[in-house]
């Protein structure tokens, strides 16, 4: 889940992030958008986020190079990136390869078929 920021002059909005699609929705104020954060929270596993920078992927790779968020939940991770928020990969934590900080980079490598994606935590 994401919120937090500005869609078709809407700024209180918060985006649901599921493997098959993106629910957007917008509320009338924000204590209403905690409200209801709070609420659907309750029904998540928890997660945790981190905002990260993109900084080389391999050259058939479908991502894209800049700003993303990496979420951690349930034993896998995805990238989410634009606004608003679209889930740009999903990867099971078991199936990776390799992962970890190399030259200052934090990468993963999903296989060799997958290549490597490298990004810089912010």
């Amino acid at each position: 889940m994401e919120h937090g920021f500005t869609f078709d002059k809407e700024s209180n909005t918060m985006a649901i992030i599921c493997t098959e699609s993106v629910v957007l929705l917008a509320f009338d104020s924000r204590e209403m958008l905690l409200q209801w954060q709070m609420k659907i929270r309750t029904h998540l596993a928890e997660e945790i986020q981190f905002l990260v920078q993109i900084t080389s992927l391999p050259a058939k790779s479908k991502l894209s190079t800049g700003p993303a968020r990496l979420h951690i939940q349930d034993g896998k991770f995805c990238l989410v990136t634009a606004v608003p928020p679209r889930l740009s990969g999903i990867w099971p934590l078991q199936e990776l390869r390799r992962y970890g900080v190399a030259d200052g980079k934090f990468c993963f490598e999903g296989g060799k078929h997958c290549g490597k994606v490298h990004f810089v935590y912010h």
